[in-house]
């Protein structure tokens, strides 16, 4: 389900304009991307989400998940779901415009192998940082940038790598309504010049992500409005507790499994939250049918990757001079096909590596 542009508001649902017409057709069998176009004051098109306007912990639930939720009695989401939070048709056009530029006319480049990690001042999570890095990010061909609160790094530090172009953006540590404590806050967004470069941001903090605030606007929602920012934004509504599921989730989907549409890495990071209390606070603001992969899928080249779980030894325990039958699954998610590949299997005893050339 793509968006399209058109002078109509109401023309902006994709389907209908009831959400109720659309999440509870029991029938439908494939996966529904439902983006809920609006968030509180466009006339009587407001799609207010679901919570009793508490702010103290537990009864702080500001959640879209229950409209996800239409098969079953759990709270795992059956459709992908996000939210364009905008409060008038300049700032959802903004939104829709960015949206559909990163689809249908990509900016190539270095740009999109970029990912940022950071901590806040929170003992400990710099380590769960470094996991995510060297098991995830960096086996996977990712361009790693690390920024740490505890050691001295801050705003500035922030908006130097976001200016630089950032494919995916993460964040775990302390967080307010409109910012990352001691990090980073909504009012240096207006000043980047990041331009096409737009990251998914995903920020494992406090009520950064709380688009239902009465009076301001979140962090989430100012990188989404601004005309540079992010393309979308995945953040908790309110209070929330410490976990390290969010990255290992978002690591999990796109540096290992290469999953690039939006929604299917929310799902698999709320799979992961599942028994978490944070599972419902965490909603994604952007569109949840995006293609998160098409600035990487430059014309003309291929873009070849091999997980660590596309490979297996049989058998798995060989005895010294046995031999051992190897496979590997390649997979190309560039635009042009793949011929004649050159594939080293390196043995760190060894120096030479062995190599085998592939023919299509």
């Amino acid at each position: 389900m793509k968006l399209r542009k058109s002078s109509n508001l109401s023309s902006y649902y994709p389907i209908d304009r009831t959400v109720e017409s659309i999440i509870t057709h029991k029938r439908i069998r494939l996966w529904v991307f439902l983006c809920l176009m609006v968030s509180l004051t466009i006339g009587t098109s407001a799609i207010e989400a679901w919570g009793d306007g508490s702010v103290s912990y537990p009864d702080n639930l500001m959640t879209d998940n229950w409209y996800a939720c239409v098969s079953g009695d759990d709270l795992i989401p059956d459709i992908m779901l996000g939210r364009f939070p905008a409060k008038n048709k300049t700032e959802l056009n903004i939104m829709i415009d960015k949206t559909i530029q990163y689809e249908q006319e990509p900016l190539y480049g270095e740009w999109s192998n970029n990912a940022l990690l950071m901590s806040g001042a929170i003992e400990g999570v710099h380590e769960d940082i470094e996991h995510l890095r060297d098991e995830y990010w960096l086996p996977a061909g990712y361009n790693v940038s690390e920024i740490s609160a505890l050691d001295g790094e801050n705003a500035s530090d922030v908006y130097s790598e976001l200016n630089k172009g950032q494919h995916i953006v993460y964040y775990t540590g302390h967080g307010v309504v409109n910012g990352w404590e001691q990090v980073f806050y909504d009012y240096y967004i207006p000043e980047l010049t990041n331009e096409r470069r737009l990251p998914a941001i995903f920020s494992m903090a406090c009520s950064s992500g709380h688009f239902g605030h009465p009076d301001k606007d979140s962090l989430g929602e100012a990188f989404l409005k601004a005309q540079n920012g992010a393309i979308a934004f995945f953040g908790a509504s309110r209070l929330a507790s410490g976990t390290n599921l969010l990255g290992l989730g978002l690591s999990e989907a796109v540096a290992e499994l290469n999953i690039y549409t939006l929604g299917e890495i929310v799902r698999h990071i709320k799979l992961k939250l599942q028994y978490s209390l944070d599972m419902e606070l965490y909603n994604l603001l952007g569109d949840p049918a995006l293609d998160l992969g098409a600035p990487r899928r430059q014309p003309g080249k291929v873009d070849l990757f091999v997980s660590p779980t596309n490979i297996s030894f049989e058998p798995q325990e060989p005895k010294q001079g046995e031999p051992v039958k190897i496979t590997a699954v390649i997979h190309n998610y560039g635009v042009a096909d793949a011929r004649d590949v050159i594939v080293e299997l390196r043995d760190d005893r060894k120096a030479n590596p062995i190599r085998i050339k592939l023919r299509n």
